[in-house]
């Protein structure tokens, strides 16, 4: 068996790196500015819900891992941030749309939360004595193809009614 020349060993070396590198997903982008703003509620807000109108999905895999994380996102920044007062045990985060759509939350305390079908194939994320603070928010798509759906991202103290 031949042994390789040294410069070709550097080069399938390189190429390997490239590779692994190239397989990375980024994480998403939490510190970016919000693409369709920043909501500030304080505990007993009103109305309740306060809804958002997003176009969900992007071009990026949800590159966190965990239960309900699937589907497709803008990684390079947020749909909303959503600066919250606490006072009240729960506060909700849920999506209504004609499409399969997921959602990603991180928290004030930098925690990532995900859910995919919740009800239906609506996502829903709840939050059991949330922290006050910043909670940066995602709607995705399941299916890359329903990107750009419209879609309403509901934030509520209130128990959902779908």
């Amino acid at each position: 068996m031949k042994m390789l020349s040294k410069p070709m060993r550097f080069a399938l070396l390189v190429m390997g790196l490239g590779l692994a590198v190239g397989a990375v997903q980024a994480q998403p982008n939490w510190r970016a500015q919000p693409m369709y703003g920043t909501v500030n509620l304080n505990a007993g807000f009103t109305p309740d819900p306060h809804i958002v109108v997003v176009d969900a999905g992007g071009n990026n895999r949800n590159s966190i891992s965990g239960s309900g994380c699937a589907g497709y996102i803008n990684n390079a920044q947020p749909d909303v941030d959503v600066n919250y007062q606490a006072g009240r045990s729960r506060l909700y985060f849920f999506v209504k749309s004609d499409v399969d759509t997921t959602l990603l939350v991180n928290d004030a305390n930098g925690t990532w939360h995900c859910s995919d079908d919740f009800e239906g194939s609506n996502p829903a994320i709840i939050l059991n004595n949330p922290p006050s603070g910043k909670y940066n928010v995602w709607v995705g798509t399941y299916s890359q193809d329903d990107k750009g759906s419209r879609a309403r991202l509901h934030i509520s103290e209130l128990t959902p009614s779908w």
